[in-house]
C-alpha cells in the first residue's frame, strides 16, 4: 500500500469518525448546558410561582408564572427561552419583560432545569402546545392580551406554537428560518441535512401565523445570522404592523442593553 493510498483511507477514515461523532453527539451542541447547579432554587425580587406539566411522551415540565408589579396587568407573555442554561437565568429575563406591565410564563425544556423525558423535536414541539393550551386554561380569563416570546431557539418552538393557537402576538429575538440553516453556516463540510436530526424548519410555517408579529436581530450576531432571521421575515404575511427591527453592531445575547430594543418592543406589546 503506497503512502498517498494510506493518508487517503486515513482522511476517510477520521471523516467517518466525524460524521459518527455529530450525529451522535449533536444534542450535546443543541442543548447547552444541563448541569446539576440548574436546579438550584430561584430567587426573584417579583412575587412568583412554580408549576409542574406531565407531559405525553414521558415528558413532566417545570415552568415559573412571573406576576408584573403593575395593578393592572396588561396581558400574558409565553417565552420560549434559548438553548444555554436552564430557569435560574432565563427568570431574570422573565422578570425584565415584566416591567412592561405583563405576567412572564416560562418553560424549561427536557432535560433542562427540573423539567424532564427524552427528546425529539416533534415531542418537544408538543411540550409547548401542552403547557400552553394548559397553563391558558388554568389563568387565561385573567389575561386581556396573549403574546408567545420565541428567543433563538425558543424561536423554533414559538413559531409552530403560534401558528396553531394565533395569540394576540407574536415576538421573535434573534431567530432563525431553519436550525438546518444555522448548522450550515457554522459546519460546511459535513452533510448535515442527512445527519441533523432537529430541523426546526420555521420557514416553512411562518406564512400560518394570523397576529403581528415584530422580529429582533443584530447585524453582528455570530451564532444565528442576520440574513437568516430576514429571510424568515420575508416568509410573515403582508401586515402594517409586522416589524423587523435591525440592531447595527448588535450581537446574540446583548440585544436588551439597546434602546431600540426595548423602545420597540415597548410599543409593539402596548398598541
Amino acid at each position: 500500500m503506497t503512502i498517498a493510498v494510506s493518508v487517503l483511507l486515513g482522511i476517510i477514515a477520521t471523516y467517518i469518525v466525524i460524521l459518527l461523532g455529530y450525529y451522535l453527539f449533536q444534542e450535546k451542541l443543541i442543548f447547552i448546558p444541563v448541569h446539576r447547579k440548574d436546579k438550584r432554587e430561584i430567587q426573584l425580587v417579583r412575587t412568583f410561582k412554580e408549576m409542574y406539566f406531565e407531559t405525553a411522551n414521558e415528558g413532566s415540565i417545570h415552568g415559573i408564572l412571573i406576576e408584573t408589579r403593575l395593578e393592572e396587568v396588561r396581558g400574558l407573555i409565553f417565552y420560549l427561552h434559548g438553548n444555554t442554561g436552564a430557569m435560574q437565568r432565563w427568570a431574570h429575563m422573565g422578570q425584565e419583560l415584566s416591567e412592561f406591565g405583563f405576567d412572564v410564563f416560562i418553560m424549561d425544556y427536557r432535560g433542562y432545569g427540573k423539567s424532564i423525558g427524552p427528546r425529539r423535536e416533534s415531542w418537544m414541539r408538543s411540550d409547548c402546545s401542552e403547557v400552553y393550551r394548559e397553563l391558558i386554561n388554568e389563568v387565561g380569563e385573567n389575561y386581556k392580551k396573549i403574546v408567545v416570546y420565541g428567543r433563538s431557539l425558543g424561536s423554533g418552538f414559538a413559531i409552530p406554537l403560534a401558528a396553531d393557537v394565533q395569540p394576540d402576538k407574536l415576538v421573535l429575538e434573534t431567530p432563525f428560518k431553519s436550525l438546518l440553516s444555522v448548522a450550515k453556516h457554522h459546519t460546511k463540510f459535513l452533510p448535515l441535512k442527512f445527519l441533523l436530526r432537529y430541523y426546526m424548519r420555521s420557514d416553512l410555517i411562518i406564512h400560518r401565523i394570523a397576529c403581528p408579529v415584530i422580529i429582533f436581530h443584530g447585524t453582528k450576531d455570530k451564532i444565528v445570522p442576520f440574513s437568516s432571521a430576514f429571510e424568515l421575515f420575508q416568509g410573515v404575511p403582508v401586515d402594517d404592523q409586522n416589524r423587523f427591527v435591525s440592531i447595527p453592531d448588535g450581537k446574540h445575547n446583548n440585544l436588551s442593553t439597546y434602546p431600540a430594543f426595548r423602545d420597540n418592543l415597548r410599543s409593539f406589546l402596548l398598541e
